[in-house]
């Protein structure tokens, strides 16, 4: 029996999820001041107080930053608990 002791990073986890909330911050921030094409990951990176390599480590790509704001301000609105409604039945009918 392996009675090795678990090593679990809190801490680490902890920081590394406050700055992949800084950087969609900064990526929502973004958006005001243009379209799409406006949202740039060396603005990003400069905004959120990370490098480039942080945002791409955490994201994997542009694609994947966009994909993961769009995944957090879906669940902000609400918008999965509209879906999960509307396939419901009324009651009235």
């Amino acid at each position: 029996m392996d009675k090795r002791r678990t090593y679990v990073q809190t801490a680490r986890a902890a920081s590394t999820q406050l700055t992949r909330e800084r950087i969609l911050e900064a990526t929502e921030a973004s958006f005001e001041r243009g379209p799409l094409a406006a949202v740039r990951i060396d603005d990003v990176a400069r905004r959120a107080g990370v490098s480039r390599s942080t945002v791409y480590q955490l994201f994997d790509s542009r694609a994947g930053l966009l994909v993961a704001l769009a995944d957090r301000m879906r669940q902000q609105a609400g918008f999965d608990r509209l879906v999960e409604a509307s396939i419901h039945p009324d009651a009235r009918e």
